[in-house]
């Protein structure tokens, strides 16, 4: 699940409250690909790259914000630049967007599958089907990221489960 938060502020002068519009994606289709350097523990990962599919979201806000129901109140954009990142770029252009989205999306979520489990045999699996990262002994992945797929509600509850089935596991392996 991707999130793309609009840094547009909606100032309102019958209204002291600021509201804020976001843009979700539950299934993305955009892939990351994180590159390790080593199997070394200290030693850094390589960049992520990530595609900017975003955009269309940024111009579908638009569109619901020019509604009759949100014209109703009274709400207007306010452009809140951040000096350096995307300040000197035309505002509302794609370039400007693009700009936004890339210095300042965030997820809303808790991130999943880039550890994905799976069998000795698969090459996207991370871990395996005990939660151990395959060619490391003695590390164990123990959250979200090893969900092979996204799921559409939230991940707090199958989250618990996974880590209390790992302490099970781990239990187990220790005689305990």
């Amino acid at each position: 699940m991707r999130s793309v938060t609009s840094n547009t502020a909606w100032k309102s002068g019958s209204i002291d409250t600021d509201t804020r519009t976001d843009e979700s994606m539950a299934r993305s289709r955009s892939k990351r690909t994180l590159w390790v350097a080593s199997i070394r523990p200290r030693d850094s990962c390589l960049p992520i790259k990530l595609p900017l599919k975003h955009l269309p979201l940024v111009r579908l806000t638009q569109e619901l914000e020019r509604t009759k129901a949100r014209q109703s109140l009274g709400v207007k954009p306010v452009k809140k630049d951040v000096k350096g990142h995307c300040d000197e770029i035309l505002y509302n252009t794609d370039d400007y967007w693009r700009c936004m989205i890339r210095h300042f999306a965030l997820s809303l979520h808790l991130y999943t599958t880039p550890c994905r489990m799976g069998s000795r045999w698969d090459q996207t699996a991370v871990v395996d089907n005990k939660l151990r990262v395959k060619g490391i002994r003695r590390l164990r992945v123990v959250i979200a990221s090893i969900m092979r797929n996204v799921p559409s509600g939230n991940t707090n509850a199958p989250t618990i489960m996974i880590a209390e089935k790992a302490a099970d596991m781990i239990k187990q392996s220790r005689n305990i």
